[in-house]
């Protein structure tokens, strides 16, 4: 008859925030941010990573720990900070 179901598990899925605030992730930092010592990068699916005191370390990968997400009209936004002192 054409009715189109949905999957509510895979809707749910994909309702589920990337990351929740003390979530470690792995992220290269590609960019300098809007302020002065923030570095920018991207998760596989799109996720803009605002990381403080990380614009001086651009082309590196390092390791984070999730501080807050927002959510924007262009999509999820996560910042963080460096877990480390080895990813300085």
């Amino acid at each position: 008859e054409g009715v189109r179901v949905m999957n509510v598990n895979e809707l749910a899925q994909n309702l589920r925030p990337v990351a929740l605030p003390g979530d470690r992730k792995t992220v290269k930092i590609l960019q300098k941010g809007s302020n002065p010592k923030q570095g920018v990068g991207y998760m596989e699916d799109g996720t803009m990573i605002v990381v403080d005191n990380g614009s001086h370390l651009i082309d590196r990968t390092v390791e984070i720990e999730v501080t807050r997400m927002h959510q924007t009209e262009s999509g999820k936004m996560l910042f963080g900070r460096l877990t480390s002192a080895k990813n300085s």
